[in-house]
């Protein structure tokens, strides 16, 4: 399985994972670490929102990219959505 942030390669090990969840929580713990924010994930070109991620085995899964955005990108981003808006 190829792991991926962002659409790139991740040399991630895998321990006890088994499931896709099981992998994305592995990570998050990563990323919350780094103070950045975990938006989405793509399984085999499919996107899931955090909150949808699917309890599927990894045995069928080809790539997982994770989507990932710093705390300060998040901030801007609805800095500009604001001034859309208004």
């Amino acid at each position: 399985m190829d792991i991926q942030i962002n659409n790139y390669p991740a040399e991630i090990e895998l321990e006890d994972e088994s499931t896709v969840k099981d992998v994305v929580d592995s990570i998050n713990s990563w990323i919350t670490e780094r103070n950045l924010i975990f938006i989405g994930l793509e399984v085999d070109g499919n996107h899931y929102h955090i909150e949808d991620i699917p309890d599927m085995s990894l045995e069928n899964v080809k790539v997982l990219n994770c989507m990932v955005e710093s705390r300060a990108d998040v901030v801007y981003d609805t800095v500009n959505e604001a001034m859309v808006y208004c």
